[in-house]
């Protein structure tokens, strides 16, 4: 008798609404937002190298022709002067996607070329981390790839062009049969997949190191701020799909980092008070005082 492996289905949330940290705007607002030491050592964990210095690079790709569309690169990061590194996350597979975010890095790498006799990467290598679900199991066998432009003798064919694909699902099931050995090695892509209480769980397991658990323990305590879980209710999808689509300005607003922070708190409140948003919840969401909160609104008049 075959035992059945319990699996999530592939979904950004859970039944209840409550988003993982694989969600586009939750990955990147959190483990690559203002936080540089989560980002550091999250980076670390995808490329096995605890040495890691990076700032952020450009993610508007440029046009290059007039029927070419505005494109967005998820993440990219130039590591220690010697890789510029895209990372995708994807919540689901697709051959469109594959195709699609290798004609993003494809433009990346034209852009690093150093034009002369050796036409090589300025910063020696360019490499792509696609996080996935749904990996085609008959393409992708292990939980990392590697992909490389090779002849058909297994010859490297570009030296500094590499795509790794990490196959998020493969490392879910560690988790769900207890395999204590995938588990540690793999934690950093099953923890995408998780809710606050295993991700608890997860911070508990004794082969994981201090640090690492205490890093899991920082991004669930970020995820469910970013959640807005306010009396253990979550908004309705209507408040949700406004957060979202302010994510990465009330993260900057809560650290007090943006330039215009108060009239964009202005702006911030009056919105959510359209949409029924207790003044508590306000508070909470903008990283802002009860009193901070009713100041503005007095001040600017916006209770009628």
């Amino acid at each position: 008798m075959f035992m059945k492996i319990k699996t999530k289905k592939m979904s950004t949330c859970d039944e209840n609404g409550f988003y993982y940290g694989i969600k586009d705007e939750l990955f990147k607002s959190i483990l690559f937002g203002n936080d540089i030491e989560l980002s550091k050592w999250y980076l670390s964990k995808l490329l096995g190298s605890d040495n890691i210095a990076f700032n952020s690079g450009n993610t508007e790709l440029p046009m290059r022709s007039k029927n070419d569309k505005g494109k967005r690169l998820d993440i990219v990061i130039n590591i220690n002067d010697k890789l510029v590194c895209n990372i995708e996350v994807n919540s689901s597979y697709s051959e469109v996607k594959s195709t699609r975010n290798f004609l993003y890095l494809s433009t990346l790498y034209g852009d690093t070329i150093e034009k002369g006799l050796n036409y090589r990467a300025r910063n020696g290598q360019v490499i792509q981390l696609n996080l996935t679900r749904g990996l085609p199991k008959n393409k992708y066998r292990n939980i990392v790839n590697k992909c490389m432009i090779q002849t058909s003798y297994g010859e490297k064919y570009l030296q500094d062009f590499v795509i790794y694909e990490y196959d998020i699902d493969g490392a879910l099931k560690y988790w769900y049969t207890r395999n204590e050995r995938g588990i540690k090695e793999y934690f950093y892509l099953i923890m995408l997949v998780l809710g606050p209480n295993e991700l608890s769980e997860l911070a508990k397991n004794r082969y994981i190191d201090k640090r690492d658990r205490e890093n899991i323990l920082k991004y669930r305590k970020k995820l469910m701020r970013m959640n807005y879980i306010t009396n253990d209710k979550f908004f309705t999808p209507e408040q949700d799909a406004l957060f979202m689509k302010n994510a990465f300005i009330s993260e900057g607003i809560a650290r007090g980092e943006k330039r215009g922070s108060y009239r964009t708190n202005c702006e911030n409140i009056k919105r959510m008070l359209k949409e029924k948003f207790s003044i508590e919840t306000i508070a909470k969401c903008l990283g802002l005082k009860v009193d901070e909160v009713n100041a503005i609104i007095k001040k600017k008049k916006l209770l009628k």
